[in-house]
């Protein structure tokens, strides 16, 4: 009933333009042909991208970014609304400290504070073409455990 809209040439697009050529490539890899036909047993074609793209998903698959930093902290999603995942980029030694913008009574002030970068990779995969808003958010960290 849906056939023309299951084939490969459609869903590989959608499976790299979501997810990254890497990831599609490494994914793709970790099964061969016959594994992704007998994961669906409810076609008589062979849709193995529509197969990753559906498994990508539910594993809620981050795409490669170069701003990501080296440590992943987590991620999740609302299913067809957005994903998102957390990456530590930089964290203070606790002998390192950056200057920090801040107001103190209406000026501008600079004070040292130990610093932790985190990085949050938002991505759109609902319906809606519009932009997703992020209110600001306060995160903090309980600094009284030491190394």
């Amino acid at each position: 009933r849906l056939g023309p809209f299951k084939a490969d040439t459609i869903w590989s697009p959608f499976c790299v333009n979501r997810f990254g050529a890497i990831q599609v490539r490494e994914w793709k890899n970790r099964y061969d042909e016959e594994e992704m036909l007998t994961i669906d047993h409810s076609r008589d074609e062979r849709n193995l991208m529509l197969t990753l793209y559906q498994q990508m998903n539910e594993a809620n698959v981050k795409p490669k970014c170069h701003y990501e930093g080296l440590l992943h902290l987590g991620g999740g999603k609302i299913d067809n609304v957005v994903c998102a995942w957390v990456s530590l980029v930089e964290r203070s030694n606790g002998e390192t400290r950056r200057s920090v913008l801040s107001w103190k009574d209406n000026e501008v002030q600079y004070s040292s504070l130990p610093i932790v970068e985190l990085r949050i990779l938002m991505q759109n995969v609902g319906i809606s073409s519009g932009g997703i808003y992020i209110p600001d958010q306060i995160i903090s960290i309980d600094a009284s455990t030491k190394r």
